[in-house]
């Protein structure tokens, strides 16, 4: 009697353990190669500037979190990826002093995206689980410190749309989950500073990666009700060995403080002298340079729109010169900065063509890890 009766439990436990587990949340991070395909740097607003920039492989890392229901999955993603200049070939200079045909080149190519993502499984093979998916959202794409031949060519930043499409297997291992795949980003094209007033660019990176995820509250639908078998006597089974639950996710390191700046230095009219207040500006940007670990400094000169177009680049050139010659006699290394002048291209206040606005003489200081 008391065989039959095990038996009897035995054969639920089977029924019960039918049940698929498919709704619950994951977390992980990802690691992977990216490709960044060769796109031009192009002028707009009246500039001619025409640059085929080519890229080395790069990597992409990231984090993600989001919840399994089902065959869909619904994503957060958080996404670095990095590329550096391998060389630039100049179609049209505009203003930089670059010789025509391919130039070696320095800087890279930098995005921070943040996504929504959807994935469909729409395929098992055997253990793995194949996903096709989908994702929209922002990134932050950055020329940083790009150059030929120390000719400063961009250094700039600027928030596009972004989307991405992407193909991956996964397998179960326990509370865990290992991923490989494939993915397509592309974004916008956006305005750039350049040294050659202002350019439109985007990226486009095709990548392969792989995924490590943790399951967290996993939960089981149960399997279809089927008349109870008739009990048949069975010898006492083994005991049961419950397999340990996994450890938990490691915390997150805390992200660092966030850099101060950008700093304005006003300069007189037709002047690039640093006054009083300006040059206690100059000191405030060094100070942030070495307390908060910063690597680099642009230094950008602007003018207002009194005077001749020519006269105003060389006037901000001259403004960006004397600020880096001030940085220098604070203690930041003459290597770690790069300057360029925009003239009257980009100015703070908008204003008709030769009125005089201080707001519009500065140099624009920006420190950068």
């Amino acid at each position: 009697m008391r065989a039959l009766t095990l038996s009897a439990l035995l054969l639920g436990t089977s029924l019960s353990a039918t049940a698929q587990s498919e709704d619950y949340v994951y977390g992980g991070f990802q690691l992977g190669l990216s490709g960044a395909v060769d796109d031009n740097l192009r002028g707009v607003e009246g500039s001619n500037l025409n640059l085929q920039m080519d890229k080395e492989l790069g990597f992409v890392t990231g984090f993600y979190v989001g919840r399994n229901i089902d065959k869909w999955r619904y994503e957060l993603e958080y996404a670095l990826r990095q590329n550096s200049m391998q060389s630039v070939f100049v179609n049209n200079p505009d203003r930089l002093a670059l010789p025509a045909g391919r130039n070696e080149a320095d800087g890279t190519h930098q995005s921070d995206s943040l996504m929504a993502n959807v994935h469909y499984n729409f395929a098992n093979i055997g253990d793995w689980k194949a996903f096709a998916g989908a994702g929209i959202g922002m990134s932050l794409i950055e020329l940083d410190g790009v150059n030929s031949n120390g000719i400063s060519i961009a250094d700039s930043r600027n928030w596009e749309p972004a989307g991405q499409v992407m193909v991956q297997l996964t397998r179960a291992m326990g509370g865990l989950e290992f991923g490989i795949g494939a993915r397509h980003f592309r974004t916008a094209r956006g305005d750039f500073g350049t040294a050659a007033r202002k350019a439109s660019y985007r990226f486009v990176n095709n990548e392969v990666f792989a995924r490590i995820s943790w399951k967290f509250g996993e939960t089981s639908h149960p399997a279809p009700q089927e008349p109870a078998p008739k009990a048949v006597a069975q010898p006492a089974p083994a005991p049961v060995v419950q397999e340990p639950a996994p450890a938990p996710a490691p915390e997150p390191e805390p992200a660092p403080a966030p850099m101060p700046g950008p700093f304005m230095v006003f300069f007189d009219f037709d002047k690039s002298t640093l006054t009083a207040d300006a040059q206690s500006i100059v000191e405030r940007a060094a100070d942030v340079y070495r307390d908060f670990g910063g690597t680099r400094i642009s230094a950008i000169g602007h003018t207002d729109r009194a005077g001749a177009n020519n006269y105003n680049d060389a006037l901000a050139m001259r403004r960006a010169e004397a600020v880096k010659a001030a940085l220098i006699a604070e203690g930041v290394p003459a290597s770690r900065i790069t300057i360029r002048a925009e003239g009257e291209t980009s100015p703070m206040v908008a204003t008709d063509d030769g009125v005089r606005e201080w707001q519009n003489r500065r140099v624009e200081i920006i420190v950068r890890r």
